[in-house]
């Protein structure tokens, strides 16, 4: 459905001042937020003209004389015209009802996306914490202890040896403080997941009321126009007026909606940087970017990819350390050598295993579904049921201007004789 997000994307967008403004969604820019105002006025502007109309027609029905015993045919003429309208009306509420739904069920698809992405995301703090934990307090000590061991033992290695691996240590170190940082920049989805299960829930909970307040009022006109009653369709004259305005206004807020909505799901990327905190966090927005659009994305470049990359230098490191290392036969008399090696063989294992993890986590096949999920339920489910939304409550408003014509004819039809 980006063909719909497309056109509605290519409505232009003015300012109050009457300046072009570019169709990106930013509610942080005025002049965008003019432009959706601008746009949600149209449709009010229309309702008060029709507005204007009806309350001058009914005006010059009251103020007119007319003959009061009118035939029955022509009151039975009068109300089978209502009664068309007033049936079409419903249909188109019903309409309107069932799209509701399924822009409930389009949202809660986002909501659900979200809080799948957000529990990953819970995760991929948890394994940078794992990692962290395995080189600072298993794999550092190993190492730590397996020198003062060698001392012990008078086999003698280059100082140099120990100030490279404190230096990749201290790299790693530093390479999850961005991981981190990342990790909760993002879980801020995941406070947004509750906004928007809110928000959506009010919406659609004002909708199913409102609608059904039109509908009651619509068979309560149906009712009283088969009935040729007088009183029921001067109900209707009443409550139609407002209902007819609430319609109206309820056309506005759906119009603006599918404009947001569209310029977001064209390029949502913009708008979603402005919550992350570090550069780290939205080089990683623009590759989960590329996972969403099925195109080639690497980390390298990022502090993960650098993390991962110093995991495989570790392991080289620590190969060639212990191929060149000439025990020359005193690990016999010194067993505690062969520990402090089984030591840091088991954490730079478990080390291997969180980074292994981590990448796994934060991999395209693993994200792809959560993002798609997420997409799919704003920008086809969502947006198609609001266009439908749309156009069966600007229909629903037409028609209902034209019944509220055809009831300031049937007043004195109506009436008592």
């Amino acid at each position: 459905m980006l063909w719909l997000a497309e056109l509605f994307h290519k409505f232009p967008k003015v300012n109050f001042a009457f300046h072009s403004v570019e169709s990106k969604f930013d509610l942080t820019n005025k002049d965008y937020v003019e432009a959706l105002i601008i746009y949600a006025t149209c449709p009010v502007i229309l309702c008060v003209l029709l507005f204007i109309v009806i309350i001058g027609v009914w005006s010059v029905k009251c103020c007119t004389k007319g003959n009061t015993s009118k035939p029955k045919s022509d009151a039975r003429a009068i109300a089978s015209g209502l009664i068309a309208c007033l049936g079409v009306s419903c249909l188109f509420i019903g309409v309107a009802l069932y799209c509701n739904e399924h822009v409930n069920k389009g949202m809660n698809e986002v909501v659900y996306g979200i809080g799948d992405l957000g529990n990953e995301l819970t995760k991929f703090g948890e394994k940078v914490q794992l990692y962290n934990f395995s080189l600072n307090s298993e794999l550092l000590p190993a190492m730590r202890t397996l020198q003062n061991e060698l001392q012990d033992a008078k086999v003698l290695l280059n100082d140099q040896f120990w100030k490279n691996f404190s230096m990749m240590i201290e790299v790693g170190v530093h390479e999850m403080d961005s991981l981190v940082q990342f990790g909760s920049d993002l879980t801020t989805l995941e406070n947004s997941k509750y906004f928007i299960q809110r928000l959506e829930f009010e919406r659609w909970m004002l909708c199913v009321i409102l609608f059904a307040i039109v509908l009651i009022v619509n068979l309560w006109g149906l009712i009283g126009s088969c009935n040729l009653s007088g009183k029921g369709i001067m109900f209707f004259s009443g409550a139609g007026i407002i209902t007819f305005l609430v319609v109206w206004a309820l056309v506005a807020f759906a119009f603006v909606l599918c404009l947001a909505v569209s310029d977001f799901c064209l390029d949502p990327y913009p708008s979603l940087e402005r919550f992350m905190n570090d550069d780290f966090s939205r080089f990683m927005l623009r590759y989960f970017r590329k996972c969403v659009e099925n195109k080639d994305s690497v980390l390298e470049g990022t502090p993960l990819g650098r993390l991962l990359q110093q995991t495989k230098d570790m392991h080289i490191f620590l190969t060639r350390f212990f191929m060149n290392l000439k025990l020359e036969g005193k690990e016999t008399s010194h067993p505690e050598i062969w520990t402090a090696i089984s030591g840091i063989h088991d954490a730079y294992a478990e080390a291997t295993k969180s980074a292994v993890s981590l990448y796994n986590l934060v991999s395209c096949s693993n994200m792809r579904e959560e993002y798609k999920t997420i997409r799919y339920g704003l920008c086809n489910e969502s947006l198609s049921a609001n266009s439908v939304l749309l156009m069966a409550l600007t229909a629903f408003g037409i028609i209902q201007f034209v019944t509220l014509l055809i009831v300031s004819s049937s007043w004195k039809a109506f009436q008592p004789r």
